[in-house]
C-alpha cells in the first residue's frame, strides 16, 4: 500500500513511459511500413486465408502493444525491482498475443518490447536526473 503521493508518482512515470513508447511506436510503423502477416499470406499462399484476431489497418513493425508493454515493464521495475521477472514475463506475454493472433512478425514483437524498454529507460532518467535521494528505490522515492 502506498501513500498517495507515492503512488501518483509511479502512475506519472508509468503513463509517460507508455504514451512516448506509443509515440515512438507509430513514428517507426510510418517510417517502416511493414506490411502485416494477413497480406503476405493472402498474396503468396491463400487469397481465402482469415486470421484469428482482426487485422489492424496500419503497419506492422514495431508492434504497439509490445512497445507499450516494455515501456510499463522498464517503469515499474524502476520502481520495483524485486518483481523484474514478473514484469518481464507479462510484458513478453503481452507481445505474444499479437504473435499468436497472426497479427504480427516475431521482430516486430521484439524491436517493439525493445523500443518501449529504451524509451522508458529514457523517462526515467530525465523524470529524477534533477531531484535528490536518486538512489531511493521505494515508490515514495526515486527510482
Amino acid at each position: 500500500k502506498f501513500a498517495p503521493a507515492s503512488a501518483a508518482r509511479v502512475l506519472a512515470a508509468l503513463n509517460v513511459a507508455m504514451n512516448d513508447a506509443a509515440i515512438a511506436c507509430w513514428r517507426a510503423k510510418y517510417h517502416w511500413w511493414r506490411v502485416r502477416p494477413v497480406t503476405v499470406i493472402r498474396e503468396r499462399f491463400d487469397p481465402n486465408f482469415l486470421p484469428h484476431l482482426i487485422t489492424p489497418p496500419h503497419p506492422s513493425y514495431v508492434s504497439g502493444h509490445a512497445s507499450v508493454s516494455g515501456a510499463a515493464e522498464a517503469a515499474l521495475i524502476a520502481f520495483f525491482p524485486e518483481r523484474q521477472s514478473e514484469l518481464r514475463a507479462y510484458a513478453e506475454e503481452a507481445a505474444l498475443s499479437r504473435l499468436w493472433g497472426g497479427i504480427h512478425y516475431r521482430s516486430d514483437n521484439d524491436e517493439g518490447l525493445r523500443l518501449g524498454r529504451n524509451v522508458a529507460e529514457r523517462v526515467m532518467r530525465r523524470a529524477f536526473a534533477a531531484t535528490p535521494d536518486s538512489n531511493q528505490r521505494d515508490a515514495g522515492k526515486n527510482p
